[in-house]
Parts: C-alpha cells; structure tokens; sequence
C-alpha cells in the first residue's frame, strides 16, 4: 500500500495533457513507454496468406496476431497503465483538496487540509488515502486497478483491426480485379484508373491471373498495425506513386519498388502515430477511472457532502465538437455519467479532457476535544470525517483557541 501525496508542484503547470495541441507529438514519461510498447508489436512481421488465401480460420489468425504480444509486453504494459492510474488519483486528490480548501476560506474556517503550497495561520488536517499497489489482489481490487487489465484490451483491439484491415484489402482486390478482368494493363492509365495503379502493375509481373487474394497478401505488411482507414490511406499513397511511375514510363517492376518504399514510409508514420494515440487514449482513461476511483473516496470518507459534483474539464484551446458539448455540465460526483460510452471522459481518441470534483460541504468544520490524551483536539467534519490537529507551527495563535 502507498500513501497518497498531495504536494506535487507540476499540477498547476502548463505542462499538463490539456494544455497539449492536438497535433503534438510530445509524450510524457507513462504515455512514452505504453507508446513504445505499442509501436513495437505493431512493426512485427503479419503473417496473413494463410487466412487470406482461406487456408486458417480467422479465430486462429486473431491468435497469431495477439501470440504478436509476448508476455512481457503485456506486463509491462499493464504496469505503466497502472502508474498512470495511481499518478490520476494523486493529482485528483490535491485538486480537490485546494478546492476544499477555498471553501473552507470562503467558510471564515481556522482549519485547512494539507495541500500544495505553505498553509500558514491555519491549523492543518493531513487527509490521505491508501491506495492499492500493483500487485494487490483483494475483494476492492476490480474496483480500484482494472486499469492494469487494460492492456489486455488494446491488444486485442488491434488484432481485430488487422483481420479487419486484412478482409478490406481482400475486398478492394477484388473489385480491382474485376476492373482489370478485360485484360492487363500498365501504361495509359487515365486518372480514373489512379486508384488501382498497384494492382495493374502487379497483375503485369504476375504475367496476369493476379487476384484480389494476392493483391492483399502483397498489402498486408506496408499496411500491418493499422485499422481499415489508415491502411487504405497508405495504398491509396502507394497508388498515387505507382500511377505516376508509369505515367513518366517506368516499368511495372520500377512502379512497384517505388510505391513499395513509399508504402513502408507512409505506414511506418501513421503507425507512430496510432501508438502515440493509443498511448495518450488509454492513459487518459486510466487517470479518468482513477479522478472517479478518487471522488468515491472523498465521499465515503465524510469530507465531502453526498450531493457533491463532478465537472467535465475540456483543454484550453483546439477543443472538438464533441467536447465542446460537455465543458462545463456537471454530474452527480456518485452514480452520475456523462453521455459517453464510458460516462467519463475520454470521449474520444486523443481526448484531453478530464473531471473534477466539485466538493460541496455541508457546514464549516467543528472543533471538538478536551486535549488529552483520550480526547485531542480534532476536527469534525459535518459529513462524517475527523482527523486531529496538525499545526504548521507551535506558536499559532490558532493553537491557543
């Protein structure tokens, strides 16, 4: 078990994920090793012609792709998704606790609880929770690390897009070879034909008789670790240079080579890109159940009232549609949900948005204790949590009350 800690000064930075662009390639330190981790099972080799060309079930190719990921990879996967979740509490908690404590200014109350920054003429209440460690297994453990079994699920999210990638490429196959089924060919192509340039030069060296299967089995790896989208993206970058090799003459073998090349390039980017994303989804949704994990405890404990609220935080700046939407709206902190899948943020991928709690206290705290040993000065909450008195200093003339 660890000790949440509450005096981390990076929280009111502007170097946190909402502050982010969109558009930035920038990680932080969890989001680079999930990234890495990503990206590198991605780049492994796809072995797709026994499917593609119906000599394996698919049930067994999404075992091969997911037999991609070794053991190690899954561990330390969930391991840094689990950092992102215990780093989402910890800020979460010291966010709410600055919040309690502005309410408790505005209350005219002597007592403060333990946050960032140097409370002075205050008697300070230290609130900490214990959280669960990575290897706690326990009756509360689904509720509070089924972050660390989120790795499980982007595996196995991207084998299905590559058997989904695989079975679009099959089917753009054969709707070129239907189109070329008149007979081969690899020069005059118009722009109408611009879209299945790879497949004409193909279908020549094949010496003709090529097929929808074999134009998939030659795609299959420039386009591996991608869903559907991005891989036609990357044939339609690799059509694009085929079509202009044979417009300025070149043979089908120099068409080929050159859109293969740019294929590989294109793929190797967007892949890049797809870790970075996923990285950056999936820590945002470990930190968010972690905001939420967080909410709960505030409540249970008594420090905030049961009626509290939580926020949706959008970023300060290129906020989409969607999110837009959601800035602002609050829900119940317990048993309320956002209209998202999920109920919390992310709303999407990339998302950068996050909640917060809004803490409603119920009345300002009571100072109750004769000072003994048996019964210390402490104080009570309304709704339920205590601690004793922690002052900053000895001399406080908070202490002499």
């Amino acid at each position: 078990m660890t000790k949440v800690v509450l005096d981390d000064d990076r929280l009111f930075g502007n170097h946190r994920p909402e502050f982010r662009p969109t558009d930035s390639d920038r990680l932080h330190s969890v989001e680079r090793d999930i990234a890495a981790i990503v990206a590198d099972v991605m780049s492994r080799p796809v072995n797709a012609d026994a499917v593609i060309f119906g000599n394996q079930n698919p049930a067994d190719f999404r075992e091969q792709l997911l037999r991609r990921a070794q053991d190690d990879d899954v561990e330390a996967m969930r391991r840094s998704i689990f950092d992102a979740w215990q780093q989402g509490y910890r800020d979460a908690a010291a966010i709410t606790v600055a919040a309690i404590n502005q309410q408790l200014a505005r209350m005219r109350s002597p007592v403060r609880l333990r946050a960032i920054g140097d409370v002075r003429k205050a008697d300070v209440l230290d609130f900490t929770v214990d959280l669960p460690s990575f290897n706690m297994v326990d009756q509360r453990a689904p509720e509070y690390v089924a972050a660390r079994f989120q790795a499980g699920n982007v595996l196995a999210n991207m084998a299905a897009d590559t058997e989904a990638t695989i079975g679009s490429l099959i089917e753009d196959g054969f709707t070129a070879q239907r189109k070329w089924s008149t007979g081969r060919i690899t020069t005059g192509l118009t722009t109408k034909d611009r879209a299945q340039a790879i497949y004409a030069v193909l279908d020549d060296l094949a010496g003709g008789g090529f097929t929808g299967a074999d134009y998939a089995s030659q795609l299959a790896e420039p386009t591996r670790g991608l869903f559907p989208r991005w891989a036609t993206a990357v044939t339609n970058r690799g059509n694009a240079v085929a079509y202009r090799m044979l417009r300025q003459g070149m043979t089908s073998e120099q068409a080929w080579q050159r859109a293969l090349i740019e294929m590989e390039r294109h793929g190797a980017k967007l892949r890049r890109a797809r870790a970075r994303m996923i990285a950056r989804t999936e820590v945002k949704a470990a930190q968010n159940a972690a905001i939420l994990a967080q909410h709960g405890d505030m409540i249970d404990a008594g420090l905030v009232a049961p009626n509290a609220e939580m926020e949706w935080i959008t970023g300060p700046f290129d906020v989409c549609e969607i999110c837009q939407a959601l800035g602002g709206s609050r829900v119940p902190a317990k048993g309320g949900s956002f209209a998202t899948p999920s109920g919390i943020p992310p709303a999407h991928p990339n998302c950068r948005c996050k909640t917060r709690l809004v803490p409603t206290l119920s009345a300002p705290p009571e100072r109750i204790g004769a000072g003994t040993v048996d019964d210390p000065f402490r104080y009570q909450f309304a709704d339920g949590w205590s601690a004793p008195i922690n002052p900053v200093t000895a001399d406080s003339p908070l202490r002499r009350v």
